[in-house]
């Protein structure tokens, strides 16, 4: 599992880790931290102020329209 961009890719590994073994602990917990590093990153993304620029079509701002 990766971040990129403020999404959570998860990459599908073919290895098999035995339940309740050390090394699956320590799987669990490094996934567990990627997957919280990643909703911080997204919701930071989400958060971040909206272009300054106005849509096309929102707020009467639509070009098409000339006033008379």
């Amino acid at each position: 599992m990766r971040c990129e961009n403020g999404s959570c890719l998860i990459d599908s590994e073919g290895g098999e880790i035995a339940p309740g073994s050390p090394e699956d602990e320590m799987e669990g917990r490094v996934y567990a931290e990627t997957l919280i590093l990643c909703l911080k990153a997204s919701l930071a993304e989400a958060e971040k102020p909206a272009d300054t620029q106005p849509l096309q079509g929102r707020h009467g701002n639509q070009p098409s329209q000339k006033k008379q």
